[in-house]
């Protein structure tokens, strides 16, 4: 008993660290990567609270907490991957399509929604009944529903480690959200295979479900535990101290900004600007006849892109068209870099690599098709 004591005390230190920490996002906190992290913060927090109810033998006191925030760890996965997402790239906007990413907390909901119509008494019964869950009809929903959270929780953590891998930070700042984001995705990474290898362990050993519920709360208040050492390492990435709409004061408009994207691309295909080394943002500023600050909105909002991902996409494109050219079938990789526009060989394969999934060499061997052709 002094066991459980200690670990409701541990675990709702756990949900009142996730309540100050979601505070401070919220007081300060200045971009929507920032907001999502206070939101799936507050949700852990709450998931936690409930989860004390529950070791401490008061669920029977307060039988409509039963399983209300069960769904909450449906949004885990796409929480972080939205995050990342903005983090990676914060001038993106919300797409009507991301609605999809809420199916499984969705589907988790619509199975739930009628027992939370139940009369409390009813509710206790069905509790008691699914400790004991083999065989049972409760236990199958139970099982499906954490399948698809594990398999859908996995699925978001690898749509956002892809996020992660293509950033590319040209600034130590941009290099240090960048480490956050993985410290961000590893603790979540460990927290989900410690509760998977939890479940397995319950589901063949079936007396071990009163561990399940001592220790499930356990990683959940480690998790946040873990977020809020992360955030606390790293103040100046996490919290904004002040914010400015970014294009607050540019006076193009939405067709401006359509037209000059397509003048952007024209300009670097025809004068062949990319190819410059030491291309800078004024220079292509310069060609169109605007500024850098028009010019970064011109990029983001008319091509969604940024100007070194958008330069060196043309210098993958042109080395993709050299590899195959029988002018350079005998020509190195650094030639072939430097041709293309890039400053060194590991530059190259990087990009290239991230462009296209493949190595130049690879991409050589297979006898790619050329970019012109395509086109």
């Amino acid at each position: 008993m002094s066991e459980i004591f200690k670990l409701e005390y541990f675990y709702l230190f756990g949900a009142f660290q996730g309540v100050v920490l979601m505070v401070l996002l919220l007081s300060k906190a200045r971009s929507k990567a920032n907001y999502i992290l206070a939101g799936l913060i507050a949700l852990l927090s709450f998931y936690l609270f409930e989860q004390v109810i529950y070791i401490s033998g008061d669920i029977s006191n307060y039988p409509h907490f039963l399983y209300v925030t069960l769904p909450i760890t449906f949004l885990i996965g796409p929480a972080v991957y939205h995050f990342i997402r903005l983090s990676t790239n914060p001038d993106q906007g919300w797409k009507w399509i991301y609605l999809v990413h809420l199916t499984p907390f969705i589907y988790e909901l619509a199975i739930l929604i009628p027992f939370y119509s139940l009369p409390s008494e009813t509710k206790l019964a069905v509790y008691e009944s699914s400790i004991q869950f083999q065989g049972t009809i409760l236990f199958d929903q139970f099982f499906l529903g954490y399948l698809i959270y594990v398999f859908s929780t996995v699925y978001f953590l690898v749509l956002g480690f892809r996020l992660f891998q293509n950033a590319n930070p040209q600034n130590k700042k941009g290099k240090g959200k960048k480490r956050l984001l993985m410290q961000i995705i590893s603790a979540t990474t460990v927290y989900l295979a410690l509760n998977l290898i939890l479940f397995i362990t319950a589901f063949f050993i079936p007396n071990f479900i009163r561990e399940v519920q001592l220790i499930s709360p356990l990683l959940m208040s480690l998790l946040i535990h873990s977020l809020g050492f992360i955030c606390y390492l790293n103040p100046d990435l996490v919290v904004s101290k002040e914010y400015k709409p970014k294009y607050e004061n540019s006076p193009l408009t939405n067709q401006d900004v359509e037209n000059l994207a397509h003048s952007l691309n024209s300009v670097l295909r025809k004068k062949n600007l990319y190819l410059k080394c030491e291309l800078k943002p004024q220079e292509l500023s310069d060609e169109l006849g605007i500024s850098t600050t028009n010019l970064s909105r011109v990029m983001s909002e008319g091509l969604n892109t940024n100007f070194y991902t958008l330069v060196n996409e043309q210098r993958v494109n042109r080395a993709k068209d050299l590899l195959v050219s029988n002018d350079y079938s005998g020509a190195k990789l650094l030639h072939i870099a430097l041709d293309s526009g890039f400053t060194n060989k590991s530059s190259f394969v990087r990009n290239f690599k991230r462009f296209t999934g493949m190595t130049p060499s690879d991409f050589r061997k297979k006898g790619g098709t050329k970019v012109s052709e395509t086109s």
